[in-house]
């Protein structure tokens, strides 16, 4: 039985009878909403408590009510997901241990905008380490990493730091504390940090991408080849990392192609400090997707402006490095020399070719006459 008692006398306001086993709950004064979790229905049956279903598991359903503070009124009860306590409120949304969000005032998942397709989904981050979650309007801490709340952007992992097992990363007065830092894995030496933020750094962060069984046609999106991270630029697009180890569903011939990075190149032109060469074909999907059939299955008609970047890395002279670019099989950039063209070595080039009617897949094909063919990313926007 849940009770509210009374400050003043102890009496009890009101009582509730969940019918499951509740371990904590979470109360939001701005909306004056008590969030009672049960994670897998574990229910009291004969005298004991019993997990509810016939095989439950860490993933099985459990339930999940919206009370009134005042009064114990029954707002919303929900019974579709593992709700992993403790739970965060924030404003108008729930957050559970595993980076799982709901909506406050009706308890089915929150939606965000996803950025590369601009419609609404449900969403989550990846979260790591043994600690739990701590949140402030901007971000989400936990152990290991932190989420850009403020940007949706995605995760961003703090290497070579190590926390304590207990929540240390705590932001508060736009002050990021983390008053349990160890030098090492068995945390001998310990210390204390407080971070400060500086808007001048480069956010690279993990983007955690749509796991919807149905296509959705990707609206805008940027792949940027080799980058450290996913990013978004001043214009609103997510450019997202594209390397042997984060493919992002790209399909590079060969499959082991040339990676580089260099310094980057100035103020605004972080897309050509990364890059691939030696790459004869790439194919890129046009829809987000979780399951692999759809996306490959896909062979809609579409039409898009297709931006090309580039940057000589090294120290190639005009007339040592020149390529071909074919897009869906037609040649779209000829002869390109980017030293020659950009002026130069490590400077950015961009070509922007208009109303691409791509089947499928966006198909790009290369070809050089000298030295080897590179590419720093292949911006997508919708017609």
């Amino acid at each position: 039985m849940l009770y509210a008692l009374d400050l003043a006398d102890g009496k009890p306001r009101w009582q509730f009878e969940p019918g499951a086993l509740v371990l904590n709950i979470t109360y939001a004064p701005e909306r004056d909403t008590l969030i009672v979790p049960c994670r897998n229905l574990i229910v009291w049956q004969d005298g004991a408590w019993a997990a509810g279903g016939d095989k439950p598991s860490r993933n099985t359903p459990g339930r999940m009510w919206g009370l009134r503070g005042k009064s114990g009124e029954v707002l919303w009860s929900v019974d579709e997901a593992p709700y992993f306590e403790p739970h965060i409120a924030l404003g108008d949304m729930i957050l559970d241990r595993d980076g799982y969000s709901y909506d406050l005032l009706s308890g089915r998942r929150h939606q965000r905008v996803n950025l590369l397709t601009g419609q609404k989904e449900p969403w989550n981050f990846r979260k790591g380490g043994c600690n739990y979650l701590v949140a402030c309007p901007t971000l989400v801490t936990w152990r290991t990493a932190f989420y850009d709340l403020a940007g949706h952007s995605g995760s961003m992992p703090l290497d070579g730091m190590n926390m304590g097992c207990t929540p240390t990363m705590l932001p508060a007065g736009g002050v990021l504390n983390v008053p349990n830092f160890g030098t090492h894995h068995k945390r001998s030496r310990m210390t204390a940090l407080a971070m400060v933020h500086r808007p001048e750094n480069a956010l690279w962060t993990d983007y955690s991408d749509s796991a919807a069984k149905e296509a959705v046609p990707i609206r805008r999106a940027g792949f940027n080849f080799g980058a450290p991270g996913d990013r978004i630029a001043d214009d609103g697009t997510l450019w997202l990392s594209v390397t042997s180890r984060k493919p992002e569903n790209l399909t590079l011939d060969p499959k082991q192609p040339r990676w580089f990075q260099v310094e980057a190149l100035g103020a605004g032109s972080w897309i050509a400090s990364s890059g691939v060469s030696d790459v004869s074909a790439i194919a890129i999907p046009m829809v987000v997707t979780g399951d692999k059939r759809a996306r490959r299955d896909d062979k809609q008609v579409r039409r898009y402006d297709v931006r090309l970047c580039f940057a000589e890395p090294g120290d190639a002279k005009p007339g040592e490095r020149v390529f071909t670019v074919a897009v869906e099989g037609e040649p779209a950039v000829k002869d390109l020399d980017i030293a020659k063209a950009a002026g130069g070595t490590r400077k950015p080039l961009v070509r922007e070719l208009k109303n691409v009617e791509v089947t499928g897949e966006l198909n790009l094909s290369f070809s050089a006459s000298k030295g080897t063919p590179l590419l720093c990313g292949v911006e997508i926007i919708a017609r």
